[in-house]
């Protein structure tokens, strides 16, 4: 079914900067509200009852936040599982943010914006003659409940580390290479990584749920055991599975058995989904494609999984056109499959914006259902 895209401004209110972008109640739509509810109606008693699931672990607490363009400017949200009661986190940032990651507690998050140059210079270390400044962009910590954004350094697609006192993430370097680093927050000091093994092609850096390896993705896709210092590797590699190629966005289970990642199809025309067992020694692992109803010109991307594994949630385009198209611009809504079978899944999402990054959270147990509002 052809959407036909909506035009959707949000109000904006300077004069006592009331809350820009603070709830919205309704995103744009891409269906009329009777055809919305005509949709939902005609769900199967299955993805009913996947969507009350879904209701009862928003009231648990239990959060997804993304970024989306639903006014124009990647901006960062959060909303429940469920797609309800959903809040912009960057309403006045003029480049609103993207690529975020809640810490562990749900308090902090960190994000990427564009970063002036003199901040940009404050945040460097001087000692880093290569590492590419043009770009502008920067990772930014900040409060979920309220307070300003805190920028950290210059680099992309940051991530927590289990403990919730470093950040991993991935900068360019002169004159196409990236490296890895890994900011400690407590003690306000970057660690690059070096290995021979981890060449300057990779990005995505990201440390499992067990603390123990640091994951990156490139051409093969590589394994480094952690330090107990958290901030250096040791000297053993493992190269990921040869189905791994060219992945991207990998995500692991919270138990750390699986992962799942993305493998585009090329030609800036879609996507797709594979996960597999995380055995980091062995070689021939049984990697299996996601079956979520798509072609190959279709979009499947940025997925994570719910705490207790039950559950994916993932961004979603059909196959209207070209994946730079979805990825900056809209069309990219946000469903939950049942893992690993995927065989109910329901639409959370309906703006019509590019909506991407989804990360599915849930409070702490000894925290009840604490979020740092």
């Amino acid at each position: 079914m052809r959407i036909a895209r909506v035009v959707y401004v949000l109000a904006v209110v300077t004069a006592g900067r009331e809350a820009v972008c603070e709830a919205v109640e309704q995103p744009r739509a891409t269906v009329s509200p009777d055809e919305k509810a005509r949709l939902l109606a005609a769900e199967s008693s299955a993805q009913k009852a996947l969507r009350a699931e879904l209701a009862r672990l928003t009231a648990e607490g239990q959060r997804i936040c993304f970024n989306a363009n639903i006014d124009g400017v990647h901006r960062v949200y959060r909303m429940g599982c469920d797609g309800t009661d959903v809040h912009c986190l960057t309403p006045e940032l003029k480049w609103g943010g993207e690529h975020p990651h809640l810490s562990p507690d749900g308090r902090r998050i960190t994000f990427v914006s564009e970063m002036d140059e003199s901040v940009m210079e404050e945040v460097t270390r001087s000692s880093e003659k290569d590492r590419h400044l043009g770009e502008g962009t920067g990772i930014y910590v900040m409060r979920t409940g309220s307070g300003e954004p805190q920028p950290i350094t210059v680099g992309l697609g940051p991530r927590w580390s289990p403990d919730g006192t470093k950040l991993v993430y991935y900068y360019k370097v002169h004159p196409r290479g990236r490296r890895v680093a890994i900011y400690d927050l407590q003690m306000k000091t970057e660690y690059v990584v070096n290995h021979k093994k981890i060449k300057t092609g990779i990005q995505y850096p990201v440390i499992t749920p067990d603390g123990q390896y640091l994951f990156v993705c490139g051409k093969d896709g590589a394994v480094v055991r952690l330090k107990e210092s958290g901030t250096r590797v040791s000297d053993d590699w493992h190269p990921l599975y040869r189905p791994f190629s060219y992945g991207c966005n990998v995500e692991f289970s919270r138990d750390t058995k699986w992962l799942v990642w993305v493998v585009d199809t090329g030609k800036d025309v879609g996507g797709w989904l594979k996960y597999a067992p995380f055995r980091p020694e062995e070689r021939n692992v049984p990697v299996k494609r996601l079956p979520l109803g798509w072609d190959e010109k279709s979009v499947n991307y940025f997925p994570d999984f719910s705490p207790c594994g039950k559950y994916l949630v993932y961004a979603h385009g059909d196959a209207e056109r070209g994946m730079a198209s979805w990825l900056h611009e809209s069309g990219l809504e946000l469903c939950v499959t049942t893992f690993p079978d995927c065989r109910v899944t329901v639409r959370i999402t309906w703006n019509g914006a590019a909506n991407q990054h989804p990360q599915w959270w849930a409070p702490p147990a000894e925290s009840g259902t604490e979020s740092g509002n």
